[in-house]
């Protein structure tokens, strides 16, 4: 049959030409290995054949632990590749994984893979555990693990490696348990600092997740209030700690919702493409393939730098203006995530999985890992917007953003700006823009029996409802100074007035006034400001003295 790499008693590895009767376990030795290491710890098992291959084992113990598990098992063998002497594999047939990934759910209990290593050189049996999920098609399915992942869970008792899309576990018989407690997430996440625990410790040990597990998060508020200025503080917090909006990151994916954004803007669709056909000049063929768009895009990169840790971000800018329904269609469903951050539940989607697992593994299912943010805004002043239905929203965590809430930077509040306006007496009114925006929002809140509009808090104002520009050390030449002076009093005369004018006087049905007697148009209201002429009402200016 060829020379192996096989492992031995010590954890070294000898190359050797062993016949079948060296490696290979029938039905019965397998059966007897997991009922007699299943009976450790003061466990008692019931082990109950399903079929060849699979079992139910019931567990029971002194501390009234009472759990059952569904089985599938089957003998490490060499790879069948004797120019790979280095790999081991178990292979069976997809019908075996469909049966007990459906009696586990039938029983409502966990369904586990487990590969046995056991050789006439090692007395006690290896376990090599991999994701149980269901397979396709009929032919034989393998999964493959290297002698040194074997060796060096002879070793130190327990080992992980990085697999595709899973980590593959191997481990002595007194680490079974640890594995039984913990399997939901040990395929799905590294395990660190194993050898400082005694094996009586790891039995003991409580399921252990990442530090920081994604989310699914939601900013709402006020047009404004710092939504994306939040989320960027979120994504320093959160692993990139020098973060910039302005150069970006490859970790972070950004993307701006709009009523047209659809499912497939979302995830990608098949499209033509154009290929020369080679050795020709003049000769092209035109073939169909899946172009990714911005999930799968960020899903497959999640997945690439899971085993570093590193942290990937999702953001979704205005989510209220798509049918956020249609927009994740199908993936609705891995929103839901277990404490680890891991979605709960996964779906099938082969051309999402051809992307992140590769063409071999297409019908991988795929799910939302533990290192992926899924972060929203939602403005709540938007008009003539979808509205989320509460299942959709229980999938999110909301983080409101409050008019009252002032951002700083070393103790100074940021993005304030001083004008003047000229009263019809002559006088001339100061303003700063952080005190203005905290009494119009006071105004529009008001009751109209205590003197204001009367109207909802989504149509206050945030603190960068308007960005103004502020002049740099290297800013001197008066012209420059002037310009930047001008581009801010504009933001007045324009930007805030359009949106007071429309939104905010236009939907008042209040008798106080926001604006003066003598405005009757917006383009009375323009040419004051742009005057330098008050066009406030007294009501209001009174709310400010």
């Amino acid at each position: 049959m060829g020379n192996y790499d096989w492992i031995l008693e010590d954890g070294s590895i000898e190359s050797a030409d062993n016949d079948r009767p060296y490696y290979e376990l029938d039905e019965n030795q397998l059966e007897s290995i997991l009922r007699d290491n299943l009976n450790q710890f003061y466990n008692s098992v019931t082990l109950n054949r399903i079929e060849d291959n699979i079992y139910l084992a019931t567990i029971s113990n002194i501390y009234d632990v009472n759990e059952e598990v569904v089985i599938c098992v089957k003998g490490i063998t060499p790879g069948g590749r004797s120019h790979i002497p280095d790999e081991f594999r178990i292979q069976q047939k997809p019908v075996l994984w469909r049966t007990a990934v459906a009696k586990a759910e039938e029983k409502n209990c966990k369904g586990i893979l487990l590969g046995i290593y056991k050789t006439r050189d090692v007395d006690e049996p290896i376990f090599c555990a991999f994701k149980l999920r269901v397979a396709d098609g009929e032919k034989p399915k393998s999964k493959q693990i290297k002698n040194v992942v074997i060796s060096k869970a002879i070793i130190d008792g327990f080992n992980q490696i990085k697999s595709k899309n899973e980590y593959i576990c191997a481990f002595r018989k007194e680490f079974l348990f640890f594995y039984l407690q913990n399997s939901e997430w040990l395929h799905d996440s590294i395990i660190e600092n194993l050898n400082s625990y005694t094996p009586e410790d790891i039995v003991k040990m409580k399921q252990k997740g990442p530090s920081k597990p994604g989310i699914n998060r939601i900013y709402f508020g006020a047009p404004g209030t710092g939504k994306s200025y939040g989320i960027k503080n979120f994504i320093q917090e959160n692993g990139i700690v020098d973060y910039s909006d302005k150069i970006g990151h490859p970790n972070v994916f950004r993307i701006t919702l709009h009523p047209e954004f659809g499912y497939n803007d979302f995830i990608g669709q098949v499209m033509p493409i154009v290929k020369r056909t080679e050795g020709t000049e003049n000769s092209s063929t035109i073939e169909y393939e899946f172009t990714p768009q911005m999930f799968t895009k960020a899903l497959a990169k999640a997945f690439q730098v899971r085993a570093n840790g590193e942290p990937v971000f999702l953001i979704l800018e205005e989510m209220s203006r798509a049918n956020v329904a249609s927009v994740f269609g199908d993936l609705f469903q891995l929103l839901d995530r277990d404490i680890d951050g891991i979605s709960e539940y996964k779906i099938d989607n082969s051309l999402i999985a051809s992307v992140v697992f590769g063409e071999e593994d297409s019908d991988e299912k795929i799910y939302l890992p533990e290192n992926i943010y899924i972060i929203g805004t939602v403005n709540t002043s938007d008009q003539n917007v979808y509205v989320m239905d509460t299942a959709f929203k229980r999938r999110f965590e909301f983080e409101y953003l409050a008019t009252t809430e002032i951002a700083k930077k070393d103790g100074i509040e940021l993005n304030d700006f001083q004008f003047k306006l000229t009263n019809t007496d002559g006088n001339e009114l100061d303003f700063t823009w952080l005190t203005l925006m905290r009494k119009l929002n006071e105004f529009i809140v008001k009751s109209e029996e205590n003197g204001g509009l009367g109207l909802t808090e989504d149509k206050q104002l945030g603190q960068f409802f308007i960005k103004f520009r502020v002049p740099t050390d290297q800013d001197t030449d008066e012209e420059v100074l002037s310009a930047i002076e001008e581009y801010n009093k504009n933001q007045i005369s324009g930007k805030l007035l359009q949106y007071l004018w429309n939104d905010i006087e236009g939907a008042a049905y209040s008798t106080n006034k926001l604006f003066a007697e003598e405005v009757n148009s917006f383009g009375e209201l323009y040419s004051l400001a742009k005057q330098g002429k008050n066009f406030f009402s007294q009501e209001f200016l009174n709310l400010l003295t």
